[in-house]
């Protein structure tokens, strides 16, 4: 199973590195990205993202889109591009940028997976691009001065490590 992932994601990265200039390209969406390669790194990790086990909606592995509380106290909703669950619980939020926007250094974007975390409770959430995945620790409250540094411990080349 785990080779078979490996495979799989080895086989993502080479199609990724092989056009890489237009996934680069502004016009290219992160609706496309998330279709193309963030479902397949998921289901290449083992999580069923497009329910084929048949689970019941409360016992779903993978939410899309999954609706989500804003802990801004305006009765308003924010949605999560993926929510990942074991057993009905939610475990962590992933959510996804098209490769134009610089997840390192991308303070918006930081904010809003930390807050999404925070506000679920969840000790970590993911900000991807495919080519970096980065692991927030949404275990503090989230504080808009804080130094990007300080938010996350660097970003994994999934690009590199395969």
């Amino acid at each position: 199973m785990i080779e078979e992932g490996r495979k799989k994601i080895k086989t993502l990265v080479e199609k990724f590195g092989k056009n890489y200039h237009e996934y680069k390209n502004k016009n290219y969406s992160e609706a496309q990205l998330r279709i193309d390669f963030i479902n397949g790194l998921l289901i290449s990790l083992g999580w069923d993202v497009l329910n084929k086990e048949g689970k019941p909606q409360h016992l779903r592995e993978v939410f899309v889109e999954d609706r989500l509380a804003s802990d801004e106290g305006d009765h308003s909703w924010k949605y999560p591009d993926y929510t990942l669950c074991c057993q009905g619980e939610r475990k962590l939020f992933l959510e996804a940028k098209k490769l134009t926007v610089p997840i390192e250094t991308h303070k918006d974007s930081a904010l809003q997976i930390r807050r999404y975390g925070w506000t679920a409770k969840l000790p970590i959430s993911i900000l991807c691009n495919f080519e970096k995945l980065i692991i927030y620790d949404c275990r503090y409250i989230v504080q808009v001065r804080v130094m990007m540094h300080f938010l996350h411990s660097g970003a994994f080349m999934i690009t590199q490590n395969i």
